[in-house]
């Protein structure tokens, strides 16, 4: 138990909160210092909050101050938040356990910047630029805040706990969920942030016995370790953590993208979001607002648009698993054609859905038959694709194996009869719906069919 005490010769520490907007870091700071949200604080520069504390038999004194690693910001903050953090003693690293993007930035960007920082800014000295005060390590401690949210609703939950913490332990660190609105929670991240502390400091201590402070020894070490985690973060995604698709359960365009993935075994994470929702984080990845969206945990821009993606996946992993395509010029633009023929169907039933959801005299005829003459002549050119493969005396549509235009074909007579668009089809299209249904109850496709979210804010 942290108790509160005031004594003669405390231990200070510098202790410095980062983390995206709206993690919690203020609220961190405050329930660990005062117990309660919502306190008056000054600005960056100014002196920082403390707190004096008796654990582990010796009294701590806290200083604490919240950064934010962004590369949007001016020169007086930045001079401010590198002094910080050539000096910190220990680290919070904090994030948001409904946000993805909130641990991917600490992992990818702003750990390494600490790394770097602490390597190459501040510990150049005279005039020959001797390197001196590598020495110092720094604790860490990274904390999933919000647990409170996922305790409530674990569906919101974006970033799994067994892959924090196994980051977390790749560096040495503990990794611990918390509520900030619970202060022994606080408390305990930061008891383990003096445990890693104290670590630390016996490491350098090692370290200085061993090299009887040889900074040049030292600064190879350092060298090597920034080295190794930049090598790290920049293997194959698939190497280092699973990719992460973004989705919608109904989606038949993130359906597409799931089952090329499964069927070339490549691990990725789901991630369901609403995208018509206030609450989504689709813009903060697509400027256009709009599912699927292809995450990396290596730094990379993001991949949008079910059929970019597809093409990614094609062409990133053409060694694993079935192709999809032929490498055949020609016939891959046939496959492709029909990938673009399936998304503009696809497009045009979750236009006419959403059209739908008006009230019956506010809705634009025009505008409905428009989509459904795309919807019927695209099922009609499916129809007619179906029956000359047949013909052929073939079982798929180009070539003589699967492809993605297989799969956008399935996926796009899957979400019609999902959204009850055509009730009638399978009797019209008989051909089609045969051939639909034998490939539709292979387990990839069986295991991703569409299922419906709860629309809870209006759209139209």
């Amino acid at each position: 138990m942290l108790r509160s005490k005031r004594p003669k010769e405390p231990n200070p520490l510098k202790i410095i909160i980062f983390g995206e907007e709206l993690v919690g870091k203020t609220c961190f700071i405050d329930m660990f210092l005062e117990g309660k949200h919502f306190i008056s604080h000054g600005p960056v520069d100014s002196e920082p909050l403390s707190r004096t504390i008796s654990y582990a038999n010796e009294t701590w004194s806290f200083s604490f101050i919240d950064l934010n690693l962004n590369s949007d910001i001016s020169p007086r903050y930045r001079e401010v938040l590198h002094t910080y953090i050539a000096s910190a003693d220990g680290v919070v690293l904090l994030y948001d356990v409904t946000s993805l993007f909130s641990f991917n930035h600490l992992i990818q960007h702003t750990y390494l910047q600490i790394w770097q920082c602490r390597n190459t800014v501040f510990i150049k000295d005279g005039a020959e630029g001797r390197i001196q005060g590598l020495k110092k390590r720094f604790g860490c401690v990274v904390v999933g805040n919000k647990k409170d949210i996922i305790d409530r609703d674990e569906g919101k939950r974006q970033v799994k706990k067994e892959m924090a913490d196994q980051w977390a332990s790749s560096q040495g660190f503990r990794h611990i969920e918390i509520s900030s609105n619970e202060r022994k929670e606080v408390e305990d991240a930061v008891q383990a942030l003096v445990d890693s502390v104290q670590r630390a400091r016996r490491m350098d201590a090692k370290d200085i016995r061993d090299s009887k402070s040889d900074m040049k020894g030292w600064s190879k070490k350092i060298g090597k370790h920034i080295q190794e985690y930049s090598a790290k973060m920049s293997t194959s995604s698939t190497e280092t953590s699973p990719l992460t698709l973004i989705s919608a359960t109904p989606s038949p365009f993130a359906r597409m993208n799931r089952i090329a993935l499964t069927l070339k075994g490549i691990p990725f994470e789901l991630q369901n979001e609403i995208p018509w929702q206030s609450a989504t984080e689709t813009p903060k990845y697509n400027p256009l607002e709009k599912l699927p969206i292809l995450l990396f945990l290596d730094g990379r821009p993001p991949v949008y648009d079910s059929a970019h993606i597809q093409e990614y996946i094609v062409r990133k992993y053409a060694d694993k698993g079935p192709k999809l395509i032929t490498d055949d010029v020609d016939l891959d633009l046939q496959i492709r054609q029909i990938v673009v023929l399936s998304e503009g169907c696809m497009d045009a039933i979750v236009i006419a859905r959403f059209e739908g959801r008006r009230e019956k005299e506010k809705q634009s005829q025009l505008w409905l038959g428009r989509q459904n003459r795309k919807i019927d002549g695209a099922m009609r050119a499916f129809d007619e694709m179906i029956r000359s493969t047949k013909e052929k005396g073939k079982v798929y549509l180009v070539g003589d194996e699967l492809t993605i235009a297989d799969i956008a074909v399935v996926c796009t007579v899957g979400f019609i009869e999902f959204a009850e668009m055509r009730p009638e089809w399978k009797s019209k299209y008989e051909v089609l719906a045969q051939w639909f249904e034998e490939l539709d109850q292979k387990k990839v496709f069986a295991e991703t069919r569409p299922v419906m979210f709860n629309l809870s804010e209006t759209v139209v």
